[in-house]
């Protein structure tokens, strides 16, 4: 309110008013103590001021002070906008940026590295961006070239990036073992694609599917309390219309049903005789 009530005074009353204003609360209890005062000041403008009561004056003056910091502030609005309608998309390229984003905090030393090692080659990669990372996991990256920035940025997501239930990834085989294949998803983190979700086919070997830097396409299908991470490639493949009725699905397992009656009969024949 005391910013309005100075805006009004000043736009429309002379020096010894705004000064009168701008001193504060107890200048201004004098002058409305000092009805002659305020009448002198502004006769022209409210009209027989001097013979209203203390509550009058204070509502006249405060009235007048907002119509005119109302107007004056539409009047400012209006060359504003005359002069840019709405913010431009993009500030001049020499004019200095900044980027925030909140990392996990146990991230942080994975970010900065030993003896600041990957912060360093962050900076260096970025074109020399400074970049500075509070206790709360809070990052500010300053440069006046946005390539840079968004560089460092891109850097520091996939350092802290995490493996998420239900995302899909196009990994990279680094690892083969007889149980399965690991999949590098992105950098520091690999999945277990085990040998039963390769392929709706029957796989003996992974190697007889996949091998080192193949890419492959898989589902994130659980990570555990460990923080180990099961991908799926089956999962993304579209289901034979014949798998009901392959040898390795249900009627392999009734055939040894029936194998086990056949047995269960003969013992109990031999038993009568």
């Amino acid at each position: 309110m005391k910013d309005i009530y100075i805006m009004g005074i000043e736009s429309s009353c002379d020096e010894t008013s705004v000064a009168i204003v701008k001193n504060g609360r107890e200048v201004l209890s004098n002058v409305i103590n000092s009805q002659i005062n305020i009448h002198e000041k502004y006769g022209g403008v409210v009209p027989e001021i001097a013979s209203r009561s203390h509550t009058e004056v204070i509502n006249a003056v405060y009235k007048e002070a907002l119509e005119q910091a109302k107007k004056a502030r539409m009047q400012i609005l209006d060359v504003l906008e005359a002069a840019i309608d709405k913010p431009r998309e993009h500030v001049s390229k020499y004019a200095p940026k900044i980027a925030k984003l909140m990392i996990p905090v146990d991230k942080i030393r994975e970010v900065i590295g030993t003896g600041g090692k990957t912060i360093n080659q962050i900076i260096e990669a970025s074109n020399g961006t400074t970049i500075d990372i509070s206790d709360e996991g809070r990052v500010l990256i300053y440069h006046h070239d946005q390539e840079a920035i968004d560089k460092a940025r891109d850097m520091i997501e996939q350092i802290v990036r995490v493996a998420k239930v239900g995302e899909i990834y196009e990994g990279t085989v680094n690892r083969l073992e007889s149980y399965g294949a690991f999949v590098e998803l992105f950098p520091g983190t690999d999945g277990l694609l085990h040998v039963s979700k390769i392929s709706y086919d029957r796989v003996n070997k992974p190697s007889d599917v996949l091998k080192l830097g193949d890419k492959v396409r898989v589902l994130v299908t659980e990570i555990d309390e460990k923080g180990r991470v099961n991908v799926s490639r089956k999962a993304l493949l579209e289901k034979p219309e014949n798998l009901g009725t392959s040898d390795a699905d249900a009627p392999k397992r009734n055939s040894n049903n029936n194998r086990r009656r056949k047995t269960n009969k003969n013992s109990n024949s031999t038993k009568s005789e």
